[in-house]
């Protein structure tokens, strides 16, 4: 299950912050949309420590299901609904891998306008949902027939597979290449 992998995930990623800064991780002030998940007071450079929050709001996709005449794949839904965070990233495979945030107060909204203009960039016809980025500028994106998790390389044309699945590759994500 997607929630569990996420789980997991923070565990480790929490981990090897604190042992390598002696903090909780730490990110730029994002606005009063992250309230749920500071802990403590921006810095005097205007960083302040997090903690993902498990999301007890569940998201009904039906509404964003109908808008874009197609039924989500049930691991984007899992993801949308298991954590509030800030981030999720990591090396998978040789590639820097950066998983869309699931922020209080600004989704689907935001799942809807990356979708939105990914289907609009792929003329409408596109079976693949953005799921984040790559530090090369590769799309990261989920086959929504499958779940299979692939790189596009949009100027090419071409899709690198990742791994068989969302929860695979966010289990195997690690902190150093």
């Amino acid at each position: 299950m997607i929630k569990k992998s996420m789980e997991q995930y923070f565990e480790r990623f929490i981990s090897m912050w604190k042992e390598f800064n002696g903090t909780l991780p730490r990110i730029s002030w994002f606005g009063e949309d992250g309230l749920r998940l500071y802990v403590g007071e921006k810095d005097n450079e205007g960083y302040i420590e997090w903690l993902p929050t498990m999301k007890n709001d569940i998201t009904n996709f039906d509404a964003v299901e109908e808008l874009f005449t197609m039924k989500l794949h049930e691991d984007i839904k899992q993801y949308y609904n298991a954590y509030y965070f800030f981030q999720i990233a990591g090396w998978v495979e040789g590639y820097n891998i950066n998983l869309n945030p699931v922020l209080p107060n600004v989704e689907p909204e935001t799942f809807v306008e990356r979708f939105s203009n990914y289907i609009t960039a792929h003329d409408g016809r596109t079976t693949y949902v953005p799921i984040g980025m790559e530090s090369n500028g590769l799309i990261v994106v989920l086959d929504n027939m499958s779940g299979e998790v692939y790189l596009e390389d949009y100027e090419v044309e071409k899709f690198i597979p990742l791994k068989c699945s969302l929860e695979e590759m966010i289990q195997h994500l690690s902190f150093r290449n």
